[in-house]
């Protein structure tokens, strides 16, 4: 009984840090017109917490929708639909953004979510312990 009740309070633990709910609760409030993206990860039920579509940026497998489905629809496809970007493609993408971008990422990618944001001149902030995010505003200081 003991073990059990360990064991399953280290599950909660560990799926509320990884939820989507547990996310929005430390994203900050984002104006209406904010894009939310999602660097190489994709929380699952995101878009339902926020009422609106979330882009991912992927590998080149969109794995991170963890449907295969999709992987194999986007391996035969040479155009993705607009909400899945490769991560190749990011910066032409984040060029032709005309309002501010929420970008989210996995504390594993941090170092490159603050290479993203430095152009930008901010840098990502922890989102509880597994996500870092960093809003990308193009009318900013981009260099």
């Amino acid at each position: 009984l003991f073990v059990s009740l360990v064991l399953s309070k280290g599950m909660n633990l560990y799926a509320e840090e990884h939820s989507s709910r547990a996310l929005m609760e430390h994203m900050p409030e984002l104006m209406e017109h904010v894009e939310v993206a999602c660097y190489r990860c994709f929380p699952n039920s995101l878009p339902f917490y926020l009422k609106s579509h979330v882009t991912l940026i992927s590998d080149e497998t969109g794995g991170e929708l963890q449907s295969n489905y999709i992987q194999f629809t986007l391996e035969q496809s040479p155009e993705w639909p607009d909400i899945v970007v490769s991560h190749e493609d990011l910066d032409p993408w984040l060029a032709t953004r005309t309002a501010p971008v929420f970008m989210i990422a996995r504390r594993k990618h941090g170092a490159i979510l603050r290479d993203i944001a430095a152009p930008f001149g901010t840098s990502p902030q922890p989102l509880g312990g597994y996500y870092w995010g960093v809003l990308l505003d193009p009318q900013g200081s981009r260099r």
